[in-house]
């Protein structure tokens, strides 16, 4: 299983304990761009978007925000390893 920091530069499904910005619920999914002692900072598509539909002009760079790992719920990714079926394998 990787850790938090080989998942660098991935895509992953975050959820959070409150909405990100005006978000309609607390799961995003987003992309991890660093990781710190007292949380992560990820992508923010939704700021992005919220600050582009806000002030009516494209925002420059990609902004990124922290989220506290108090604030995180859980995090899901894929394991380096095909997924198999054990019903479709006459196993179970």
């Amino acid at each position: 299983m990787k850790t938090l920091a080989e998942m660098i530069g991935e895509e992953f499904v975050l959820q959070t304990v409150h909405q990100l910005l005006n978000e309609e619920h607390p799961v995003i999914v987003t992309k991890l761009m660093a990781v710190d002692e007292g949380g992560i900072w990820v992508e923010g598509r939704g700021l992005a978007k919220f600050m582009a539909e806000t002030f009516k002009q494209t925002v420059p760079k990609m902004p990124v925000f922290f989220v506290p790992y108090a604030q995180i719920v859980w995090i899901l990714n894929n394991a380096d390893y095909p997924h198999l079926y054990e019903k479709g394998l006459g196993l179970q």
